[in-house]
């Protein structure tokens, strides 16, 4: 029901409830941890933090822990409001199971290792950092070298930018809008994008047969039915790729670029994945998303 402004919020509260299990999770922790602080005094951010001078075994948590404590309401808001639409499309690829291995492995663990090598053994530095912000510069970058295969090029503003560099270009943007964030920590999200998007770190993925296996396993003790009422995706329920890249605009056919080219890689990967893509007429924009795509990750 739209409501007296002319404005429905029903399409947003059926996203929100609507999320996979493992977004729902690191979202919730992060508020969570944010009012515990702020209700109870308690210092969460100091304890989760990524801190240079308290990383001893002891303290290692940190290492996956610092994307949940932020430093304020603004910081918190600001990075769920990119970290929920890139994470909740990523899980939906590749499924909640191996949504939460990557998150406890490589795409929060390598970035934070990077940090500290650079920092500490580079620069003799001892700045902290928290926040989901270089997990999501993270997901960005891999979306955007998935879709750099399909789309090379888009426009942003009239200038014609190639997609792979994409996530350079949001760095420059988070500096001016953010003078004061960790530049650093930043670079190191990015940097793990790329190896993962162009699947150099691919053997840290938990191969299909093992997920496969313990999802059949949570089946058996009838818990599997209990976690997809919250939004779990699982291996035989992903979907297909749907390569778009959050922050950019729209890719446009221009008369360097014309539609008819697509058409081409179209035919070309016709029937060499496991969807259907449509292909426009020659000199038609059509879908700016064309192909046959693949699942990400694979």
């Amino acid at each position: 029901m739209p409501s007296t402004s002319g404005i429905s919020l029903a399409p947003v509260r059926t996203y929100l409830r609507k999320l996979p299990a493992v977004t729902v999770l690191v979202s919730g922790l992060c508020v969570a941890f944010w009012l515990i602080e702020l209700v109870l005094g308690l210092p969460v951010t100091w304890w989760l933090k990524l801190d240079p001078l308290n990383i001893g075994l002891r303290q290692l948590h940190r290492i996956n822990t610092y994307p949940l404590v932020h430093l304020g309401l603004l910081h918190l808001l600001l990075n769920l409001a990119t970290f929920v639409p890139l994470a909740e499309r990523f899980e939906r690829e590749i499924g909640s199971l191996k949504m939460g291995a990557l998150l406890l492995g490589p795409l929060v663990t390598f970035p934070a290792i990077l940090y500290l090598v650079v920092e500490r053994g580079v620069f003799r530095g001892t700045t902290s950092v928290e926040g989901l912000s270089a997990l999501v510069l993270t997901l960005i970058t891999i979306d955007a070298v998935r879709t750099s295969d399909h789309h090379p090029y888009f426009n942003f503003f009239g200038q014609r930018i190639r997609t792979l560099y994409t996530p350079l270009l949001t760095l420059f943007i988070l500096l001016l809008l953010f003078p004061f964030s960790s530049l650093l920590g930043h670079v190191c999200g990015v940097a793990i994008g790329y190896l993962y998007g162009l699947k150099y770190l691919s053997k840290m993925d938990p191969p299909e047969w093992i997920l496969e296996k313990i999802e059949n396993k949570i089946a058996g003790w009838g818990l599997l039915r209990v976690l997809v009422k919250f939004g779990w995706v699982g291996v035989e329920n992903r979907e297909e790729a749907r390569y778009v890249w959050l922050p950019m605009v729209r890719p446009r056919w221009t008369a360097e670029e014309p539609a008819a080219g697509v058409v081409e890689q179209g035919r070309a990967r016709a029937g060499t994945g496991t969807g259907t893509g449509t292909v426009p007429a020659p000199g038609q924009p059509g879908s700016a998303f064309v192909g046959v795509g693949r699942t990400l990750g694979s």
